[in-house]
């Protein structure tokens, strides 16, 4: 979602927010993709560029569990300067976590704890 929210400020014309929430232990958490301020967690169906899409949620990935810096849960990519507002979402699984970290330039970097294949995250 967060590749999605860069390529849809520059679509658009306007800044688009990751909304990540999540419990105090994780284990209950949403994504959600904000572009005029009307989409959040709590709504079942949001729209984006016209077209129509549920918020991830818990329930789609049993077993993981989220945490997401800045603590207030949102992560912006500015259209006008292709910036954003640097944050990090962590998606923990049993023997393995995947981390997606946003740089103040827009870059989107991806590592991991425990998968082949992917860039190791530094501790």
């Amino acid at each position: 979602r967060l590749h999605e929210a860069k390529g849809q400020a520059r679509r658009l014309g306007h800044d688009v927010s990751l909304i990540a929430l999540a419990g105090a232990d994780g284990r209950v958490w949403c994504l959600a993709l904000d572009g005029r301020g009307d989409c959040d967690c709590r709504l079942t169906a949001c729209r984006l560029a016209g077209r129509a899409y549920r918020p991830l949620t818990d329930r789609d990935f049993p077993g993981i569990r989220l945490s997401v810096l800045p603590r207030h849960g949102r992560i912006t990519f500015h259209a006008e300067r292709g910036t954003a507002s640097a944050g990090s979402v962590r998606l923990i699984g049993r023997a393995a976590e995947g981390r997606l970290v946003v740089a103040s330039s827009g870059r989107i970097r991806r590592c991991a704890l425990g998968l082949p294949g992917q860039a190791a995250c530094a501790p």
